[in-house]
């Protein structure tokens, strides 16, 4: 939470009128708000399950707002906003319809139950379409940023390298521990290390600002605030 607000602001307050750094802030407020509510359930849901409930659609219902925002973000970091404006398109309309189908109806989350001590979410009749679509979301990122990429100048190139490894990182834990294990498998107790590889996104996003002013941000103590990073995730890691 720390990271991702220090590093939503700095970004943001650097050129508020930027596009990319207006879609990068929003993008974070998302990711947190889908990690939070999603962790408090977990917490709350053997004394509360109504309450857990009402929070994690708030999760849910933020989900697919970040990947669309991340796709977004996407787009624009690797020059690609004026192409494929019909999957632009496609994605916007899906991503936030689909997130707030999911927040405000029974089709996707439909109830909450209890398994090896952990949530075990009870799934509605449109699991499968919601499936679908997070999932041309992620592809549909992978494909822009990648084809986008290795089309830029050398020197955009390493600025924007550590940012999708992150990006990478995080969607392969995605599809292992949020979607694959839980869903085909009914294994819910590393839920977690999906939503939590959001630290890597950021932790590499904050290195790739320090190393090659990804944002067009300046940082003088590089040194101090990549170990302060490598703390973090080192903390993370061990809890």
């Amino acid at each position: 939470n720390i990271l991702g607000v220090a590093l939503g602001v700095a970004v943001f307050l650097q050129n508020p009128r930027d596009t990319v750094n207006r879609l990068f802030a929003v993008m974070i407020l998302f990711m947190l708000t889908w990690v939070n509510f999603a962790y408090i359930p977990r917490i709350i849901g053997h004394e509360n399950a109504v309450l857990a409930l009402v929070l994690l659609k708030i999760a849910w219902f933020a989900t697919p707002p970040f990947f669309t925002f991340l796709y977004f973000l996407a787009t624009f970091l690797t020059g690609s906003q004026y192409k494929y404006r019909p999957l632009h398109f496609t994605i916007g309309i899906l991503g936030l319809g689909i997130g707030f189908l999911t927040g405000f109806t029974n089709l996707v989350v439909e109830s909450l139950g209890f398994r090896e001590g952990a949530v075990r979410i009870n799934y509605g009749d449109a699991m499968w379409p919601f499936l679908g679509i997070m999932t041309l979301i992620i592809v549909s990122t992978i494909f822009i940023t990648y084809r986008g990429y290795f089309g830029l100048p050398q020197n955009r190139k390493l600025q924007l390298q550590y940012f999708i490894a992150g990006l990478s990182i995080f969607y392969v834990a995605n599809l292992i521990f949020n979607i694959s294990l839980p869903i085909f498998f009914d294994i819910v107790r590393w839920y977690w290390i999906g939503d939590y590889s959001t630290i890597i996104v950021l932790g590499l996003t904050a290195y790739a600002i320090v190393k090659s002013e990804l944002f067009g941000i300046r940082v003088v103590l590089t040194s101090l605030l990549v170990a302060l990073i490598i703390l973090l995730l080192a903390v993370d890691t061990i809890i």
